[in-house]
């Protein structure tokens, strides 16, 4: 007797009888996905990614590790001789800092520690008025030639 099967698209009849395919052929296949496709987004939807999901990074980041092999391979230094090089110049900016100097790097930029003011805000979830306290924040301002290498022509 044959089977029938309802899809969205279209009805199908399958006759086990009229199969071509023996039941160890059959099991040899690949199955098939079972996954739902999504359907199209209407008009006027958001595509918004999860809070937690990983947000696509349009630039390459360079961290710390590849900032060692690019200065170890530019200087001709072993990687430990460039990441000692780079440790204790992030430590001098840093300490010099806390100190409340302004680091000036003619060319790069110069750091400096501001300080914010206290000021009112609102709390977001509560719509409540809470006090921000003044605090201390590291400032960076790019250097002319920082800036002139980064605009794009």
């Amino acid at each position: 007797m044959p089977t029938t099967k309802k899809t969205k698209t279209k009805t199908t009849k399958i006759d086990a009888s009229t199969s071509a395919l023996t039941d160890a052929d059959q099991q040899a296949l690949p199955k098939a996905d079972t996954t739902k496709a999504q359907p199209p987004l209407k008009q006027g939807a958001s595509t918004k990614t999860p809070k937690n999901a990983p947000s696509p990074s349009p630039v390459p980041i360079i961290g710390r590790q590849e900032l060692i092999k690019r200065v170890a391979t530019h200087a001709q230094l072993t990687q430990k001789q460039a990441a000692q090089a780079l440790e204790t110049t992030l430590d001098a900016i840093q300490e010099s800092l806390q100190a409340g100097s302004e680091v000036r790097l003619v060319g790069f930029g110069s750091f400096k520690v501001r300080r914010s003011t206290a000021r009112k805000g609102v709390n977001p979830r509560t719509r409540e008025e809470i006090e921000v306290p003044a605090k201390d924040r590291v400032r960076f301002a790019p250097g002319k030639e920082l800036s002139a290498a980064v605009v794009k022509k």
